[in-house]
C-alpha cells in the first residue's frame, strides 16, 4: 500500500508547488528532459553495469520477446475496452494501451526489494523497446498520423543506454569503468521518478488554473473500472500457465494494473487530441491505484508462490 501511494503523493507536492509558485511554470519541460532523457537513461545503465550478469540472466534475451507477447495481449483488451466510448475513443485506448511500464513499476520493485533489487534489472529489459514503441505509435493513435517522428522519439537515451549496458556486460568490460562513474549515475537516477511525478502534480495545476472543464465522472469512473480493475482481473488468469518465467508473470501482472504512462497529456497536446480529459483519466487511474496495484500484486502471489 505504502508503493502506490508515493506516486500519488509526489503528484500531490508538484500541484502544491506550482499553485503557490514556487515552481515556475516555465520550469516544466526542463523537468520532462530531466527525468526521462537525463536521469532515466543514467538509472539504467547504472543498474544494468551493477546488476546484470548474462551468465546467471542466462535467458535474458527473451524478456523482449515476452514484452511484444503481453503487448498484443494488452492491445486487444485496449482495443475492447475503448468500444463504450464513442466520443473520446482515441482518448481511451491511448490510456488503456500504454501503462506506466517502467516509472510506477521501479518505486513498487525499490519498496519490495531495496534499491538494488535485481527485478529492477528485469524490469529494463523486459521494456527494453518500450520507450520506442511508445513515441512511434502513441501519436498516431491520437491523431497525429503522417507526421514525421523524429528519430530522437525512437532511438530514445533509455535505448541508448540500455544496449550499451547489455553489450558492455557481454562483453565483459564493466571492470573498465571506474566505481565513481557507476556511483554517479546512480545518484543521478535516483531522481527520475521524484521529478517526473513532481511534473505531472505541476502539469494538473497548470491545467485547473486555465480553466479545464469539470471532470467528465461518468468516463473517468468507467476508464478506472477498466483499467485499474478488469485489466488484471483478465490477466492475472492467463499468468498461470508455467511456461511463463515466474518473474516474467510478475512483471505483466504489474503492469497490468499500473496507470496509464505520464507522457501521454504531452503527447495528447501535440497530437490535438483530448489532454485534459487524459490528465483526468491519469489522476481518477492514480487514485485506485493505491488499492488495485496492492491487491493485484497480492493476488499474483498467491496465485503464483514462489518457486512455481
Amino acid at each position: 500500500m505504502t508503493a502506490a501511494t508515493i506516486p500519488l503523493a509526489v503528484g500531490v507536492i508538484g500541484y502544491l508547488l506550482l499553485r503557490r509558485r514556487i515552481l515556475p511554470e516555465t520550469s516544466l519541460p526542463v523537468l520532462a528532459v530531466l527525468s526521462i532523457d537525463v536521469a532515466l537513461p543514467a538509472q539504467v545503465f547504472s543498474q544494468l553495469i551493477g546488476q546484470f550478469d548474462p551468465a546467471v540472466l542466462t535467458d535474458w534475451w527473451q524478456s523482449p520477446l515476452w514484452w511484444g507477447v503481453f503487448t498484443l495481449w494488452t492491445a486487444g483488451l485496449s482495443w475492447a475496452g475503448c468500444l463504450p466510448f464513442r466520443r473520446c475513443r482515441r482518448e481511451v485506448m491511448a490510456c488503456l494501451f500504454y501503462p506506466n511500464a517502467i516509472f510506477i513499476p521501479i518505486i513498487i520493485l525499490t519498496e519490495l526489494d531495496g534499491a538494488g533489487s535485481i527485478r529492477l534489472t528485469g524490469l529494463f529489459l523486459f521494456t527494453l523497446f518500450y520507450p520506442a514503441f511508445l513515441f512511434t505509435t502513441a501519436p498516431r493513435i491520437l491523431g497525429q498520423a503522417g507526421t514525421p517522428l523524429p528519430w530522437r522519439h525512437i532511438i530514445t537515451p533509455v535505448f541508448i543506454a540500455t544496449l550499451a549496458g547489455i553489450v558492455i556486460r557481454l562483453l565483459e568490460v564493466h571492470h573498465w569503468i571506474p566505481g565513481w562513474t557507476e556511483a554517479s549515475l546512480r545518484v543521478l537516477g535516483s531522481i527520475t521518478v521524484p521529478v517526473l511525478l513532481l511534473y505531472l502534480g505541476a502539469v494538473i495545476a497548470v491545467d485547473i488554473h486555465q480553466g479545464g472543464p469539470s471532470p467528465r465522472l461518468g468516463n473517468v469512473i468507467g476508464f478506472v473500472v477498466i483499467k485499474n480493475v478488469l485489466f488484471p482481473l483478465l490477466t492475472l488468469p492467463l499468468l498461470m500457465l508455467r511456461w511463463i518465467p515466474a518473474e516474467t508473470a510478475f512483471l505483466m501482472a504489474l503492469i497490468s494494473a499500473v496507470p496509464p504512462v505520464t507522457a501521454l497529456p504531452i503527447l495528447a497536446q501535440r497530437a490535438g487530441a483530448d489532454q485534459r480529459l487524459i490528465n483526468q483519466f491519469l489522476v481518477g487511474s492514480f487514485i485506485a491505484s493505491v488499492v488495485t496495484l496492492p491487491a493485484t500484486v497480492a493476488a499474483f502471489a498467491w496465485l503464483r508462490p514462489p518457486g512455481l
